[in-house]
């Protein structure tokens, strides 16, 4: 029974991993960097996670006041520490009262939508991968996204929250 119990845990897991959405990427940003970085945004974002002793988190590193460095650190089971899983640099673009990140890694752009509900926490909503478009220019991307950012199921299900916590 607990053999069982152990193997649908397993199976049940696996298939969450393999339908895991990855956001929207395209290899145009939705817009130049323009909008200004909040100086209280750099510093250590711990992902909440109510069922992982070792959640993802993230640091914000200042490049010039409209990009910034993000590290991605993720801990690694085998080796029993954190590591940097990803490296971006990113940038936000307003529309209207939407606020999105462009997340730019090895020539491609990834699109959250994030919103700061407080100055201590983040929220963060993947755009779907389900977009089929294509866009060779900011323009193009930046316009279908004003024309979508209002729909539900233009963004992944699941949020993540994430908490400001002061470097050690």
């Amino acid at each position: 029974m607990k053999t069982r119990v152990l193997t649908s845990i397993l199976i049940f897991s696996m298939l969450m991993i393999l339908f895991t959405a990855c956001p929207y990427s395209s290899s145009v940003p939705l817009s130049n960097p323009d909008v200004e970085v909040d100086p209280s945004l750099y510093g250590k974002w711990l992902k909440e996670d109510p069922y992982s002793d070792f959640p993802k988190y993230y640091v914000f590193d200042k490049i010039d006041g409209k990009k910034f460095k993000v590290e991605q650190y993720e801990f690694n089971t085998t080796d029993s520490i954190y590591s940097v899983s990803g490296t971006y640099v990113c940038h936000f673009t307003q529309i209207g009262d939407i606020t999105f990140a462009n997340m730019h890694q090895d020539g491609m752009y990834y699109f959250y939508k994030i919103e700061f509900p407080s100055a201590e926490e983040f929220l963060l909503y993947e755009v779907t991968d389900n977009i089929d478009e294509v866009f060779n220019n900011s323009k193009e991307i930046y316009d279908f996204f004003k024309n979508h950012k209002d729909l539900s199921f233009f963004y992944n299900k699941e949020e993540e929250k994430y908490i400001y916590t002061p470097e050690e």
